[in-house]
């Protein structure tokens, strides 16, 4: 019998070896094409919606951790049973979670955007480009997750748009309440805002 197991249990570690690599490869292609995606396709809107938040980036990410465990069911068992301590059996789900909210992410979290902002464009495109005007509170000249930017005020809720260098230059040791930001946007759904171009004006 044990010796039963012993070969049931190297079949198995082999198997999850080679698992591993092939989820490792899916992952890393999955991380490129998400961030090509935003690099290059996303486009840049304004606006805020509970709905957005819910149904295109809660709901999905909660499906994809769902969908990942059943998959994975046989693998995470294993984990958490061959782990004797409490401690390690909650670390260790904790761990395999946070794997699990990474792919869905990258997976049906990209999905359910890539798929909102094609509608949400579609709707904008059949509708007349206007421009509004928004009070600037900062010059934001960036940090290690994101680089330069304008923050300003849009329906009682801070916004930022990127800027280059060049222009943040122009404008970082000036009082934000001198300028005002002008945007050209195009009304998609449940309130967000597809951005085709901004200009700052002086105000003073």
């Amino acid at each position: 019998m044990k010796r039963k197991n012993a070969e049931y249990r190297s079949v198995f570690v082999t198997r999850e070896k080679k698992l591993e690599k092939v989820h490792y490869k899916i992952v890393i292609g999955l991380m490129i094409v998400f961030i090509l995606y935003y690099k290059f396709i996303h486009p840049k809107t304004i606006g805020y919606n509970f709905h957005y938040t819910l149904y295109i980036v809660v709901l999905p990410i909660i499906i994809g951790i769902l969908a990942l465990g059943y998959y994975r069911r046989g693998f995470l068992l294993d984990k958490i049973n061959i782990s004797k301590r409490a401690f390690f059996k909650i670390f260790a789900g904790g761990f395999y979670l946070l794997q699990g909210i990474l792919f869905s992410i990258l997976s049906f979290g990209l999905v359910a955007i890539a798929s909102w902002d094609y509608i949400n464009k579609s709707t904008a495109d059949r509708n007349p480009s206007e421009i509004i005007k928004c009070k600037i509170t900062k010059f934001y000249s960036g940090g290690a997750r994101s680089g330069p930017a304008i923050e300003f005020k849009y329906q009682n809720r801070n916004e930022k748009l990127s800027i280059n260098y060049k222009t943040l230059k122009k404008y970082k040791d000036s009082s934000p309440e001198k300028y005002e930001l002008q945007i050209s946007i195009k009304r998609g759904l449940w309130n967000y805002c597809i951005v085709n171009d901004w200009t700052i004006k002086n105000i003073q």
